[in-house]
């Protein structure tokens, strides 16, 4: 009998430049093969924030964009949101330690909704009433800190660690902090 022989899927695909959003200073993140601008629409990218800002600090962070608009064979992508490894996120919670989790939902001056999920280390560990009293200071501080910027100026401020400084200076009143990390991000 004989077979009929396929057209190679991969030569029918066309290479689609993905750019970073505005806030990342629009750089190329990399290309991605698909059939058509069909296809490209909707994608999500996982990249490193180290290879966005070039700072070896940030290698430990993901960041996920998805793509929204396609023209040519460029593809502009928004920020879906910014997380930290599980991984990572364990190695800092030591033994004796206190550790709070807290989420905070809120908005900024130019209407975007954002989800601050936070990680708190304090210094030693402290009672249920401390932590109550810390999460409700951090949900204060976070509802002013975004409200008075665009969703750009806060992830910024989130990447250049302005962020965390101010909410552990907030916080430190209540129960000294060792370690005050964005465990994720999310941009709605």
């Amino acid at each position: 009998m004989a077979t009929q022989k396929g057209m190679d899927k991969w030569k029918s695909k066309r290479w689609y430049t993905i750019y970073a959003p505005a806030v990342f200073e629009k750089k190329a993140m990399g290309e991605i093969p698909a059939n058509d601008e069909k296809s490209v629409m909707g994608r999500n990218v996982k990249i490193t924030l180290s290879n966005l800002t070039g700072n070896p600090e940030h290698s430990y962070t993901n960041v996920i964009f998805k793509v929204i608009e396609v023209s040519g064979n460029a593809a502009s992508t928004r920020l879906e949101r910014i997380e930290l490894p599980y991984s990572y996120t364990k190695s800092i919670a030591k033994k004796f330690r206190g550790v709070f989790d807290a989420i905070v939902k809120t908005k900024s001056s130019d209407g975007t909704t954002l989800v601050v999920k936070v990680l708190g280390i304090t210094a030693r560990k402290a009672a249920h009433a401390k932590i109550k009293a810390m999460r409700k200071e951090l949900s204060v501080f976070t509802e002013k800190f975004f409200a008075s910027g665009t969703a750009d100026e806060g992830v910024k401020a989130i990447i250049e660690k302005r962020y965390q400084e101010g909410a552990a200076a907030q916080l430190k009143n209540i129960v000294p902090i060792n370690n005050l990390e964005v465990k994720k991000l999310e941009v709605h």
